[in-house]
C-alpha cells in the first residue's frame, strides 16, 4: 500500500467536524448523499455537520462519516505532548493484581521453558512426557496422588 495523502491533522472535536465538512465540499456530495454514502439516518449528517454541531460524532458515527468522505483515522505520536506527559508524571507501577499476573506469568513460562511469555514458541525441556503432563494444571492432583502411591 503506498503512503496515503494527509487530508487534516487534528486534536479536537472541533477540528474533527471541520474536517468532515471540508471534505464534504472537496467532494461536492451534499448532506443527504453522505447519509446514504455512509448508511447514517436520514438527515444525521445534515446535524452532525452543521456549525455548530447539534449531534456529536460518538463511536458509532465517525466510522460511518469516514466511509461516506473516503478518510482513514491514524492515530500519530505528538513528541511534543508526550514530552510534557513524561515530564508531570512518573512511570507507572505495577501493584496488586498487575505484579501478580506478572509474576503467574514469569512462573509459567520458566515452568515451560519459554524465553517470553507473550511469545507463543514454547521449547519443552528435555524430559519424560510423563514429568510433563504432571506440570499441567487439569493433570496436577492426579500426578500427586499417583506420586503418593508409590511413595506408601
Amino acid at each position: 500500500m503506498e503512503n496515503p495523502a494527509i487530508f487534516r491533522i487534528f486534536s479536537d472535536q472541533e477540528a474533527l467536524h471541520e474536517a468532515f465538512r471540508d471534505r464534504a465540499a472537496d467532494l461536492g456530495l451534499s448532506r443527504l448523499d453522505l447519509d446514504a454514502a455512509g448508511n447514517l439516518t436520514h438527515g444525521l449528517a445534515s446535524k452532525l455537520l452543521c456549525d455548530p454541531p447539534i449531534k456529536t460524532l460518538g463511536w458509532i458515527n465517525i466510522p460511518k462519516m469516514l466511509k461516506a468522505t473516503g478518510l482513514k483515522l491514524a492515530l500519530v505520536v505528538d513528541e511534543e505532548r508526550t514530552a510534557a506527559i513524561k515530564q508531570q508524571f512518573k512511570p507507572r507501577k505495577l501493584v496488586g493484581g498487575a505484579v501478580v499476573l506478572q509474576r503467574k506469568r514469569a512462573a509459567r513460562s520458566a515452568s515451560i521453558g519459554c524465553v517470553d511469555s507473550r511469545q507463543q514458541s514454547f521449547t519443552f525441556p528435555e524430559e519424560p512426557d510423563e514429568d510433563i503432563a504432571c506440570r499441567r494444571r487439569t493433570d496436577r492432583l492426579l500426578c500427586e496422588s499417583t506420586q503418593s502411591l508409590r511413595t506408601v
